[in-house]
């Protein structure tokens, strides 16, 4: 199916909007390691070719991601345009002025359709990447869904475990809910900044992590406290 020009101006538009590099890049348990001060938490894989999980990622998005945004765009203006006129609030008319346009519409149901023809080669991604981490053969996903396929792999590129990705892939709505409030008690707790849902046993380990960390600070204050009372009176330090 050939593509009007303007079509293709609003694909290459969006895939401008929505590329991925090296400084946009980001993995949630890594920065949050790096913030708090925390390890363990992060999943570092071997990934295809050699690459390192920023490379892949970078890549894979480049290539797929478009699909999934241009099919979640798509969804998102049908559930506006089929509102009744009156029940529309201000998100959907913004949603229909910026997608309703025939040239966004053609252009954006062209790659959403290519969700669909590309999960052969998603899944055979998957299988690559299973290959060289099997601890993720116990993630259970469909391996005839592009949205399931997609986000295993940048599950993976993001670094998170495979409980957490099992988790995104297959919890309820009710249990994603459960996962954002423990999040905001051990922010509150802890002072760590979560910017994902973990599952249980990553939040019990953040939990243990940073209780460990806590002791330690504690104990390096005390130590720290001890030699300047030392110094305070003329004694040599440890």
């Amino acid at each position: 199916m050939s593509l009007s020009n303007e079509a293709i101006a609003q694909i290459e538009a969006l895939k401008k909007l929505h590329l991925k590099t090296a400084d946009n890049y980001d993995s949630p348990p890594e920065r949050m390691e790096k913030e708090s001060g925390l390890s363990g938490i992060s999943c570092d894989y071997k990934m295809p070719e050699g690459l390192s999980c920023k490379e892949y990622e970078i890549g894979f998005f480049n290539e797929f991601g478009m699909y999934k945004v241009a099919f979640n765009d798509m969804k998102t203006l049908k559930e506006s345009k089929l509102k009744p006129e009156n029940e529309r609030n201000n998100d959907d008319l913004d949603v229909i002025d910026a997608l309703g346009r025939p040239d966004v519409i053609e252009g954006y149901t062209h790659l959403a359709s290519k969700c669909e023809t590309s999960i052969p080669e998603l899944k055979t991604k998957v299988d690559e990447i299973k290959k060289l981490n099997p601890e993720l053969n116990k993630v259970r996903h469909k391996s005839d869904d592009f949205m399931q396929l997609f986000d295993f792999i940048q599950g993976v590129t993001s670094k998170f475990s495979p409980e957490d990705i099992e988790f995104y892939l297959n919890s309820t709505r009710e249990e994603r809910q459960a996962s954002l409030k423990e999040n905001e008690k051990l922010t509150a707790k802890y002072g760590v900044e979560i910017r994902w849902m973990p599952a249980k046993a990553t939040q019990n380990k953040i939990a243990n992590a940073a209780e460990e960390k806590q002791k330690r600070d504690s104990s390096n204050k005390s130590f720290d406290a001890y030699q300047e009372f030392l110094r305070s009176r003329g004694h040599y330090e440890y």
